[in-house]
Order: C-alpha cells, then structure tokens, then sequence
C-alpha cells in the first residue's frame, strides 16, 4: 500500500513539473495527458481490492465437507446437551449419533442415543418420546453397560 500512495504522489508532482516546464500551446494536452496516467495509476489496483473483496466474501467453506462436519456436530451437540439438561444426566453418559444426516433440513433419518454409566439407568422410552416430538428423526436409545 506504501508503494501505491508513492506512486500517486510522484505522478501528482510529475504532473506539476510538467505543467510548469511544458509551453502555453501544449498545457492543454499536457494536462490531459498527465491527467490520464493518474486515473489509471488509481485505477490499477482496483482489480486486486475487487478480488480480495470476493475472497473475503466467499462461503464456499460452509459448501465443503468440513462445513458439513461442523453442522452435522452441531447437530449432534445440540441434542446432546438438551437430552443432558433435560433429563439431568453427564454429558459424558450420553452419546448421539445421526444416521442419514440431511444438512438441508437439518433432520436425520435415525437419531440413536447411547446411554451409559448412571444415565442407563434413565427412563430410555421418554428420551425416546422427547427426541420424536422434537421432529428432528426417529428416535431409538440403547443402553450401554
């Protein structure tokens, strides 16, 4: 950027230098000429900015397979937590699956939950019940020991 406003500044002073030593008839084109080499140099980068704005603005990582992985882990958190908080159970005894994971509706064909440790002991046909009614999937709960 230093060397753009550099740039700039020594067209805009070659500009006066050649207003000053150029003769009355010639300013005229002298100007005109001098004129269009400081558009330009203003102008030059222009493509650049347009393409670090594009680059800036691009969204095509949401697109990728990483992307896809993020939502489909959000997904899976989110029931995670509810189904914890909901029924007060370790985050660590509740593990969730989504099998047909449909990113576009953010649904699943299948939502399975593994409880373990003290959460196998919670009532498996309510969280079971609670997950249907959510619409995000059918709901099934096994029961690690």
């Amino acid at each position: 950027m230093g060397r753009y406003i550099f740039t700039i500044i020594a067209l805009a002073v070659i500009f006066d230098i050649s207003e000053l030593i150029s003769a009355d008839r010639y300013k005229g084109l002298t100007r005109a000429g001098v004129s269009l080499l400081l558009v330009l140099a203003i102008l030059t980068p222009l493509p650049g900015v347009i393409d670090e704005m594009r680059g800036a603005l691009d969204f095509s990582d949401l697109e990728s397979s990483e992307g896809a992985d993020i939502r489909y882990d959000a997904f899976v958190s989110g029931i995670r937590e509810y189904i914890s908080s909901e029924f007060d159970l370790s985050r660590e005894d509740v593990a969730v699956e989504a099998i047909g994971f449909s990113e576009v509706d953010m649904r699943a064909e299948k939502i399975l939950v593994t409880l373990s440790g003290k959460a196998a002991l919670a009532n498996y046909k309510r969280i079971e019940s609670v997950i249907d009614q959510m619409g995000l999937g059918e709901a099934e709960v096994k029961i690690e020991i």
